[in-house]
């Protein structure tokens, strides 16, 4: 099989498993009037501030990049991916009743959203983190890491703003970060404590790069969706997801997902990873 013809498969297999996970969430049919998991709104954005992040990956040598939100309320923040939030923000002015299961898949891979989210309760000072391995939907806990920050004299402007210098070491990575005057204790993913909002931060070799390039100050209704997660450990969360990006072809094979040859043969996937290198190494 030719290496274009390979990444094709690939590439459906992996449209084949978002509908999967979109029926197994929906539980209808594709026909059938979408029925949404509710939302638990938490607080209420009056700070957003929106990032580029671009990701490096030294094995395929190739770096990708993302958009991702910040939402920060009187006692909740939460990041998440910002194709997320706009799908989830076109959901809310769209009557479910007039769409079907069909209509929603082919907006979420229209959007193409990441799963993962993380929502910071300003009171207990803990972090509850969504996420998804295939099909399935994991939480977990933690404490708001307490960063040993090393404040620096040289400044740098990003976004617009002026900013100041801190370095820290988190969780197998040294990071440099660009904190502004605007006082919000928070930043990109589970980054703050500094004494400002975090606009820029990248770590030392230069795999994880964070930059601010908007705000808005739109008030926005803002929690989680009640799903059947899993409740599970991040050390565990993160092993699982590191082996599935390392062999996902392993979770079609031998599966009603498997792709069959006009004589009823199965296809042989090819045994790629995923495109994949996580902030936390530790």
């Amino acid at each position: 099989m030719k290496i274009g013809m390979r990444r094709c498969l690939f590439l459906c297999l992996m449209v084949l498993s978002q509908y999967c996970y979109s029926q197994r969430i929906i539980g209808a049919g594709m026909d059938e009037p979408v029925k949404l998991p509710k939302e638990e709104v938490l607080d209420t954005s009056k700070f957003q501030c929106v990032y580029q992040h671009l990701v490096y990956e030294p094995e395929r040598d190739e770096m990708r990049d993302y958009y991702e939100i910040l939402l920060v309320g009187d006692s909740h923040s939460k990041y998440e991916d910002y194709a997320a939030y706009q799908l989830d923000s076109l959901m809310k002015t769209i009557s479910a009743e007039k769409m079907t299961v069909n209509d929603y898949f082919s907006l979420s891979m229209r959007y193409k959203p990441e799963p993962e989210s993380l929502i910071r309760d300003f009171k207990s000072n803990r972090i509850t983190f969504y996420g998804r391995v295939y099909i399935d939907s994991y939480v977990y806990e933690e404490s708001v890491p307490a960063l040993s920050w090393k404040l620096e004299n040289a400044t740098k402007e990003v976004c617009g703003y002026l900013c100041h210098k801190a370095t820290t070491t988190f969780r197998g990575r040294v990071w440099t970060a660009w904190y502004s005057d605007i006082p919000v204790n928070n930043g990109p993913w589970k980054f703050g404590g500094l004494p400002g909002l975090i606009l820029g931060l990248e770590d030392a070799k230069g795999e994880h790069k964070f930059k601010a390039v908007g705000f808005k100050k739109d008030t926005v209704g803002f929690g989680y969706q009640k799903r059947n997660y899993m409740k599970t450990k991040r050390e565990q969360y993160n092993a699982a997801l590191a082996k599935y990006k390392a062999e996902a072809w392993k979770m079609v094979e031998s599966t009603e997902l498997h792709p069959k040859n006009a004589d009823g043969t199965p296809v042989k996937i090819p045994h790629r990873k995923l495109f994949y290198n996580p902030i936390e190494l530790e």
